[in-house]
């Protein structure tokens, strides 16, 4: 009798855990605190940490302002597939994660077009750097004008990420 009785407090108490983790998930939905539950109640020995973190950040992301998001980019000639275009992001917050960013450049030739890149899987905390490379669609004819300046102009049309909240 005794032997029953532990066995369903042991049984109540460990599923007791396991919903108090499901809902502090839902409870901290679109935050960092969100991310790091969902990571928790969805540990696996077939998938990697970093795949479920990924997946977390991805259910967990909303939609975040990107004036913060700061850097610089070029084209790289690349042998075989044309050109590259590519640089460096800087997250000059002190609150958010981006998990994703959609960086577009406009060609200022002859052919005047605007292509976008959608950036996912990304992981950039607070003050971090992150490199990025896309293969450009549509090749631009020039890159430079005769005095040397950039005939394109770049930035980044939306992110989404996770802002971190304090305990």
């Amino acid at each position: 009798m005794r032997r029953a009785l532990a066995i369903s407090v042991v049984t109540v108490a460990v599923s007791g855990c396991l919903e108090l983790d499901f809902i502090q998930e839902r409870r901290h939905s679109g935050t960092i605190r969100g991310v790091e539950h969902c990571v928790k109640h969805n540990r696996s020995d077939l998938v990697s940490e970093a795949d479920i973190r990924t997946s977390c950040a991805q259910k967990h992301s909303k939609d975040m302002p990107t004036w913060n998001l700061n850097g610089r980019a070029t084209y790289y000639a690349d042998r075989g597939t044309g050109r590259t275009f590519g640089g460096t992001l800087k997250n000059d917050t002190s609150d958010i994660v981006y998990t994703q960013i959609t960086v577009w450049v406009e060609h200022e030739d002859e052919n005047l077009y605007k292509e976008y890149f959608f950036l996912r899987n990304v992981w950039l905390p607070p003050g971090e750097t992150m490199n990025f490379f896309e293969i450009v669609q549509n090749q631009p004819q020039q890159i430079y004008d005769k005095e040397g300046r950039h005939m394109f102009n770049w930035g980044i049309s939306h992110a989404k990420g996770v802002p971190i909240v304090l305990k």
